[in-house]
């Protein structure tokens, strides 16, 4: 099943915020990129898949 489109980018957003949360606020990198914070934190609870 192909994934939804713009999962791939959102996945990036996410990526980023993980990467730089030690640098910025986590809400403010998700308010400036699109981002629900609580979407943010479920896709960290998430196993990643293959």
């Amino acid at each position: 099943m192909p994934a939804k489109p713009g999962t791939d980018r959102v996945r990036r957003k996410y990526e980023f915020i993980k990467a730089h949360r030690k640098q910025f606020p986590t809400e403010v990198m998700c308010r400036e990129l699109g981002v629900a914070p609580s979407g943010y934190y479920q896709w960290l609870k998430c196993a990643q898949s293959a």
